[in-house]
């Protein structure tokens, strides 16, 4: 008896083993990247192939949005920020939902950041449209 309430007492005593470290999600991360650079390049094609720029495109859209400009970057905020509720849900979709969230926003920056500096020598990341 006392042999086995000094093993439950070492045990309470000794340090907690460590878990496993998990797996990095391959499927997710590439369904990200694969999803970003997708929205990159339909943007860039847009942009430079069809001659669109989104603040003229977009225009009609100011009084609907009270003169905000609403970037696909937002669109992908508003997935993550919904990603508990997509969980629950539709627990199914929620990696897809996820990436295509991060996707969106990671578009968006590289667009900004990235694109329109080489393409116009600014970030263009206008916050309302122009009156």
């Amino acid at each position: 008896m006392t042999l086995q309430m000094n093993s439950d007492i070492m045990a309470l005593m000794s340090p907690p083993t460590s878990q496993p470290v998990p797996q990095l999600r391959f499927r997710w991360i590439l369904m990200a990247i694969g999803l970003t650079l997708l929205f990159e390049t339909l943007t860039l094609v847009l942009r430079v192939g069809g001659g669109m720029e989104s603040r003229v495109a977009t225009a009609g859209l100011a009084t609907f949005t009270f003169g905000l400009r609403i970037h696909h970057g937002y669109i992908g905020l508003a997935m993550l920020a919904g990603f508990p509720l997509i969980r629950r849900w539709a627990p199914a979709h929620a990696d897809r939902w996820s990436a295509t969230g991060l996707a969106l926003i990671l578009s968006d920056a590289i667009h900004h950041i990235g694109a329109l500096w080489v393409l116009n020598g600014a970030p263009g990341f206008d916050l309302t449209y122009a009156c």
